[in-house]
């Protein structure tokens, strides 16, 4: 009886969650982002903030380096075989596109929404997703830092979640980590596998470990919802909501931008090559959101 009391509150929490949409916004000018993304759905859209144009130009770039990228000890996923990956795209970008680069990156948009949600959105990584005709639906996940299923660092084991943080940090400091962010190289929508969303679940206690669990994943089924992007379109998200790209039931390639961002101390997931960025961009504004403050060599200044 105490273990089947104990699988009932695991999976009450996701099929008695509220049912909420996702936001779409033509101008997030006057937006209570904050209240919209921590305290609501925390999700949301802004249409139209690339042009196409762009994107074709994007798109045309990333074919050139994923072949490139081939022989990459992590070009294709490790658990999602038909995503290719593109991880240093800074790194490159900046060698043979830097007028793009700052295009993408430096957006009023984008830089508005990082800052209102994180207080100053540093860049913590910038990956080229780029899915195959065909490939599958994901596992239901939260993502890094606590996304178990991904990164050899947490040998699959939810329970090093429970392990290395407090309770109050899972729930409370957390969820208000990082901020990531999709952006619409292709249109995108159920038929080819846009990225689906369960609104509001980021506020589920204990969701970085609770999705991890197979009854509790198969209850979150029924709740998912697909974004509909067009191309250029961009879709924020809280890392700690529960979502999972689509299935690709086209016959084309589905391709995708993705930002993870963090607050001015947070640790990103992509070392920066620092020095090989220098060389290529002069840009104040952008070099400051790939560094970090601290840590500093504090015998001689602090």
């Amino acid at each position: 009886p105490a273990a089947a009391g104990a699988d009932a509150v695991e999976t009450a929490s996701i099929t008695h969650l509220p049912t909420m949409e996702l936001p779409y916004f033509d101008s997030v000018e006057g937006v209570d982002l904050h209240t919209v993304f921590h305290e609501h759905s925390g999700c949301f859209v802004v249409r139209n903030v690339f042009t196409p144009e762009l994107m074709d130009r994007l798109n045309t770039w990333t074919e050139k380096h994923l072949k490139a990228t081939e022989n990459d000890g992590n070009s294709r996923h490790p658990k999602q075989k038909d995503k290719r990956l593109i991880n240093d795209v800074i790194e490159r970008m900046c060698e043979d596109d830097p007028e793009m680069l700052l295009e993408i990156f430096n957006h009023p948009t984008m830089t508005h929404c990082w800052d209102a949600l994180l207080g100053y959105g540093r860049f913590g990584a910038a990956t080229i997703h780029w899915i195959e005709a065909g490939g599958w639906r994901q596992d239901a996940h939260v993502d890094y830092p606590c996304h178990v299923q991904s990164g050899p660092y947490w040998r699959d084991d939810p329970q090093m979640l429970r392990r290395k943080f407090t309770k109050y940090q899972l729930n409370h400091v957390l969820p208000f980590f990082s901020v990531q962010t999709l952006v619409a190289c292709d249109a995108m929508n159920a038929f080819n596998g846009s990225t689906e969303v369960i609104p509001g679940s980021h506020r589920i206690e204990d969701v970085d470990v609770k999705i991890l669990d197979p009854k509790f994943s198969a209850a979150a089924e029924p709740r998912f919802i697909n974004a509909d992007l067009k191309q250029g379109d961009v879709l924020f998200f809280n890392r700690r909501l529960v979502h999972r790209g689509g299935h690709n039931q086209s016959t084309k390639r589905r391709n995708a931008l993705i930002f993870q961002n963090v607050w001015l101390f947070g640790v990103g997931q992509h070392e920066f090559d620092q020095e090989h960025i220098r060389k290529h961009i002069t840009d104040e504004e952008f070099l400051e959101r790939i560094s970090c403050p601290y840590p500093i060599n504090t015998r001689n200044k602090t």
